[in-house]
């Protein structure tokens, strides 16, 4: 989804490289998933053909793309210690899958990591967890 979100942003196919730039511009942690550079690139070729969405064809080059903002250091640390009531956790389930999930689509935990790391109005994944079993509190919210 991040991937997608820098293609749609951006309009350019980052390298793996440049993605890691991008999302350490813009705050966005990095798990394991970028390994797998190639595959990634793939399944989100797939995800913006079957929307009928352009994907550019190859990776542009590090220094063709613009100038990226420097990193917010204190947002990220700001949002994580801040204590959420159930209801905002609620709250912001039912906000991921108006703004992120197609109508049929299913809410899962991974998805809601990466809409979180584009969408600053939710809250961090980390601190939903801490409140509960994720698909517990996804049903609670009725949107899942």
């Amino acid at each position: 989804m991040t991937l997608d979100w820098v293609i749609t942003d951006y309009g350019m196919l980052p390298g793996r490289g440049q993605f890691e730039r991008i999302c350490r511009a813009h705050d966005i942690p990095l798990g394991r998933d970028v390994r797998g550079w190639d595959a990634v690139v793939e399944r989100t070729r797939a995800l913006r053909i079957a929307r009928g969405n352009s994907m550019p064809a190859a990776p542009t080059l590090a220094r063709d793309w613009p100038a990226l903002p420097e990193p917010d250091i204190t947002r990220s640390s700001r949002r994580m210690v801040k204590a959420y009531s159930r209801e905002q956790i609620l709250a912001s389930l039912r906000l991921m899958a108006t703004r992120h999930l197609s109508p049929g689509e299913r809410l899962t935990e991974k998805r809601y990591r990466a809409a979180c790391a584009c969408d600053p109005d939710l809250i961090p994944s980390s601190c939903v967890i801490a409140r509960g079993r994720f698909q517990s509190l996804v049903r609670e919210a009725g949107v899942g």
